[in-house]
C-alpha cells in the first residue's frame, strides 16, 4: 500500500494542498496542509489519513466549510517529504524544492522542534 500512498498525497496536496515554509530569519516550522471539504464522509477520510500516517491534526476551518489536515512535526515533514517527492507534476514542486532546501539547511531548527 505505500508504494500508493505518495503519490496520492502528491495529488492531494497539488490540489488542495499547501506548503508552507518558514523564512531563514524566522523561528517558524513548515507546515504541509490538505484542505478537505466538510462533508461527514471527508472528514472521516482525513481522519483515517492521520490514523493511517500516525500524526497530523485535523483543524476545522467553519467560514470555509471545510477541514484541514495539517502535518508540523518534524518526523511527520519529513516522512511526507520523503513520500510526496518525485510525484509533483505542477508549479507547486517550487514549495516542494523550498521545503527540503529548508530541511537540509537548518539542522539545528529540526533537531528542536517536535
Amino acid at each position: 500500500m505505500s508504494y500508493q500512498l505518495g503519490p496520492y498525497l502528491a495529488g492531494l496536496i497539488e490540489g488542495d494542498g499547501t506548503i508552507l515554509v518558514p523564512s531563514p530569519s524566522s523561528k517558524n516550522t513548515p507546515s504541509v496542509n490538505i484542505s478537505f471539504q466538510n462533508l461527514e464522509e471527508v472528514e472521516v477520510f482525513a481522519e483515517y489519513l492521520v490514523s493511517l500516517l500516525g500524526y497530523g491534526t485535523i483543524q476545522p476551518e467553519l467560514k470555509a466549510n471545510a477541514v484541514i489536515l495539517c502535518i508540523r512535526n518534524k518526523s511527520g515533514i519529513i516522512d511526507i517529504v520523503n513520500l510526496i517527492n518525485g510525484y509533483f507534476r505542477t508549479p507547486k514542486i517550487v514549495a516542494l524544492h523550498k521545503l527540503i532546501d529548508w530541511i537540509n539547511g537548518n539542522h539545528e531548527v529540526i533537531e528542536n522542534f517536535t
